[in-house]
């Protein structure tokens, strides 16, 4: 057996939580190669860091935010922001938007929000359950959860198909080569392919591949 890994004697391993990035309908989803750091092949911070491409991504998408609600009654928040949506659920967030209506000030703590977000951005699905599971099939789960929860819109960036992904409660949910204007915020749109063009980063540069 690999070093970190335990097992109560029905054989089933037992994950510990700082491997667990979200809990959705009470599943634990852990984060993706988290099977790797249990049998000692890698760190647990290899596994829960993002890619540089990744990065430059919600970075960008960010600031793009922050500029546009600076002067707005909304907090823009990202780093991995956690909600907890319900006892059984508990979400990360790339970048989250929310209304300061519904998190007022005196409500921002050391624990998460317990509030639903106007707007969700993730860039890519960073994990895994612990029954395989094709991860559209994730993606749509945790987006429905999303829009059940409150949320407005939830978007998503995925870099290895070059696509992105837009939810909403009230409409048809759309998947659109990302070289299209996505429109993050009303009066704020944002074109990934050429903001990373810009930047000398070529599209040819990030593999095409299905989720």
């Amino acid at each position: 057996m690999g070093k970190g890994l335990t097992a109560t004697k029905s054989n089933k391993i037992i994950v510990p939580d700082y491997l667990v990035r979200e809990v959705v309908g009470g599943e634990r989803w852990f984060y993706r190669g988290y099977r790797d750091v249990l049998n000692g092949l890698k760190q647990a911070d290899e596994i829960r860091t993002c890619s540089s491409l990744q990065s430059i991504i919600v970075n960008f998408i960010n600031n793009k935010l922050w500029n546009r609600l600076e002067d707005e009654p909304f907090w823009v928040m990202s780093n991995e922001i956690g909600n907890n949506l319900s006892k059984k659920s508990k979400a990360a967030y790339d970048v989250a938007v929310f209304s300061e209506t519904v998190l007022p000030a005196n409500q921002i703590n050391t624990h998460y929000p317990n509030v639903p977000p106007q707007l969700v951005v993730e860039v890519d699905l960073r994990a895994e359950s612990e029954i395989p599971t094709p991860d559209d099939v994730m993606i749509q789960l945790k987006t429905q959860k999303l829009l059940d929860f409150g949320v407005q819109k939830v978007i998503w960036f995925f870099t290895k198909s070059q696509k992105v992904m837009i939810a909403t409660a009230d409409d048809p949910w759309t998947i659109a080569d990302w070289n299209r204007n996505v429109e993050l915020w009303e009066g704020l749109s944002i074109n990934i392919a050429t903001y990373l063009s810009k930047r000398g980063i070529s599209s040819t540069d990030v593999p095409r591949e299905s989720l």
